[in-house]
């Protein structure tokens, strides 16, 4: 699971009043980060381009 995807997982889990205490019995660590294989790399990298060049309008018109 991505990082962003963990974070929001705690939060949704977590919730309640005290939210930063509830969330501090969710650390842990991850043991092994995850490295794509060269061709897994090469996929995403061509897709997150495009990704940029479509969203390239919006940032040049200040919309975030």
């Amino acid at each position: 699971m991505l990082a962003s995807g963990l974070g929001a997982a705690k939060i949704a889990v977590a919730g309640g009043e005290d939210l930063a205490r509830n969330l501090d019995s969710f650390n842990i660590l991850i043991a092994q980060p995850y490295l794509p294989q060269d061709s897994q790399a090469r996929f995403y990298q061509a897709h997150y381009q495009e990704f940029l060049s479509l969203i390239s309008p919006f940032q040049s018109a200040g919309i975030r």
